[in-house]
């Protein structure tokens, strides 16, 4: 059986009071719950299409605190067959890697799923951190996978940009990471997920990971400094009739350049 196992980020919902807080380099803002980033559902979405045409199984994960169970439950009102939460509040793109990668090495997934970027940091770099901590083949911006006959090999169709797209085979296991557009968001019914609030999770520690806390901190890039980008010009009204404004218009772009 196909084990796909999809990794989903908890991104705050409802923002308010946002603030910048200079002295320690942050941004915060209060938020009451937590949603599933969109790219991630769309990866999990995909997989639960696989599940449904191949008989694969899917595993949804998340590193977060408590809150982020909540996606989890929708995980698994969707259809969802296990649900792991990684108890840990890393939020940089590196750190979440390793710690992903460590909660994965040798559980025997066949295909590992993550979003494209976030909506929070939209770094972009938690695939292909992950894919580098495993040793395993990787591909970026996918729009669409076939699976071969022996589920041994992917054909995948990934964007390059500027409206190109390759096409590639990839051995598995794999690591890819998900565009958004795959496959057809679905909605978990009220009724499901009261039942999934009911399914035992598994939560694993950094203890248990055998990671620490501290050496996890000493990986994250230092801020130097947050601030406000500097305002780089001005709008100016240019008022009068037409031959005003174009005569003034051809001025100022004259003066430019000089």
């Amino acid at each position: 059986m196909l084990k796909i196992v999809v990794c989903c980020k908890p991104v705050p919902r409802g923002i308010k009071n946002v603030k910048l807080v200079e002295s320690r380099g942050v941004v915060e803002c209060d938020s009451n719950s937590f949603l599933m980033n969109e790219c991630d559902e769309y990866a999990l979405d995909a997989a639960l299409v696989w599940k449904k045409e191949l008989g694969a199984e899917v595993t949804v994960l998340t590193v977060g605190g408590i809150r982020s169970q909540d996606i989890l439950y929708i995980a698994l009102a969707k259809g969802a067959d296990k649900a792991i939460r990684i108890d840990s509040d890393v939020n940089d793109s590196g750190v979440m890697a390793r710690v992903i990668a460590e909660a994965l090495r040798g559980k025997g997934y066949d295909l590992i799923l993550t979003g494209l970027e976030s909506e929070d940091n939209m770094a972009s770099q938690v695939g292909t951190s992950l894919a580098e901590r495993l040793g395993l083949a990787y591909a970026f911006a996918v729009t669409k996978v076939q699976f071969g006959g022996d589920q041994r090999v992917v054909k995948v169709v990934a964007e390059l940009g500027g409206g190109i797209q390759e096409e590639l085979e990839v051995s598995l296991p794999a690591v890819l990471a998900i565009q958004s557009g795959i496959a057809t968001l679905t909605y978990a019914a009220l009724a499901k997920i009261m039942r999934a609030r009911r399914t035992p999770l598994s939560s694993i520690s950094l203890r248990e990971l055998k990671l620490e806390r501290d050496s996890l901190e000493s990986m994250r890039p230092r801020t130097l400094e947050v601030f406000e980008p500097p305002k780089a010009g001005y709008a100016e009204m240019i008022e009068g009739s037409a031959d005003q404004i174009a005569e003034t218009f051809m001025s100022k772009v004259k003066h430019v350049l000089g």
